[in-house]
């Protein structure tokens, strides 16, 4: 597989499910060449991780979502990116992620310019490469 240098030099990965992040984080990591991944398991967490990652200069330009998150959900968290940071960062791209990739509620994270797409759970490696 080839790798896609640079595009992507911060990355969160934003799921409670730690084998889903230990095996995205390999994907990823096979995917794109010179990536910082960072991950958080809650909503509340998340925003926090983006403030930290803010702070320290190293904002992600990717951010994969669980939709379904335990504590708090993909709809609270897009609303506070758009408060806090798409337009500080308008390079940022949201990429949702759900077992139910075409549910009514989740066609609504379309709206947002910065939500790229939705992919189903689990990720095919195709997939995620096509929409990186």
């Amino acid at each position: 597989m080839t790798k896609i240098k640079n595009r992507y030099q911060n990355i969160l990965l934003i799921d409670d499910d730690r084998i889903f992040i230990v095996t995205y984080h390999k994907i990823f990591s096979s995917i794109i060449k010179y990536a910082n991944i960072e991950f958080s398991m809650s909503m509340a967490t998340a925003i926090d991780k983006l403030h930290e990652m803010h702070k320290k200069g190293s904002f992600p330009e990717l951010i994969t979502l669980d939709w379904r998150l335990k504590l708090g959900g993909g709809e609270y968290f897009l609303e506070k990116f758009e408060q806090l940071y798409s337009t500080q960062y308008p390079q940022t791209k949201v990429l949702i992620v759900s077992e139910m990739a075409q549910e009514t509620e989740v066609s609504k994270a379309l709206n947002y310019s910065f939500v790229t797409a939705t992919l189903p759970k689990p990720l095919a490696m195709r997939d995620l490469s096509a929409v990186l």
